[in-house]
């Protein structure tokens, strides 16, 4: 997962941060629109449950969270505590965009239900609801396991699922969501001045 900030963006950007057990879960931005229009743009790995590679990431997250006496299942924390971190910012009116590969659908899986709770939405399902592509390589079952969920009050107005490679070489998808300025900064910009 990436979290880039460019053009528009990038001079807007007041605060950054990354997930507080400092395991590389998430990191975000928020970004400073006007009267007070706040939006957090987070980039999230949930990591997939793997019992049986000594290094993959959840077996390391076992033992960071084991080594601190807490023997609960990493992918049960990964979700409360994603859900600890975004409350607030929701209570305090932000505007919350999460890019996640989640390892498990994100239609239909736990941590998908945690946030609809919250009024979050996958929004490229919205546009793709009928015939959503895998977002994994090796996947057989055309199940999109990465998505970019929004809050409500924000409005994408085209996203979907690049080929495989077409953007970066992975196995994965890049998925690409538009999102107005109007709905994400509260007024649409002028384009940033080139210094000089």
């Amino acid at each position: 997962m990436a979290l880039l900030m460019t053009n528009e963006a990038l001079p807007r950007t007041i605060a950054s941060g990354t997930d507080p057990e400092e395991l590389g879960r998430w990191s975000w931005v928020r970004i400073q629109g006007r009267d007070g229009v706040h939006t957090r743009v987070l980039s999230a790995y949930r990591p997939v449950k793997n019992t049986s590679y000594i290094g993959s990431t959840y077996q390391q997250q076992l033992r960071y969270f084991r080594s601190q006496n807490n023997h609960t299942d990493p992918l049960e924390l990964f979700d409360k505590h994603l859900l600890e971190e975004i409350t607030p910012w929701l209570a305090a009116g932000d505007h919350v965009i999460i890019s996640m590969d989640a390892n498990q659908d994100v239609r239909t899986g736990k941590l998908a239900g945690k946030l609809a709770t919250k009024g979050m939405r996958e929004c490229i399902l919205e546009m793709h609801e009928d015939n959503p592509p895998e977002t994994y390589k090796r996947n057989t079952t055309s199940t999109p396991i990465d998505g970019i969920f929004l809050s409500p009050g924000l409005q994408a107005t085209a996203g979907g699922y690049c080929k495989y490679t077409q953007f970066c070489a992975s196995d994965h998808r890049t998925l690409w969501v538009d999102i107005s300025f109007q709905s994400m900064l509260g007024h649409q910009p002028p384009p940033p001045c080139s210094k000089s």
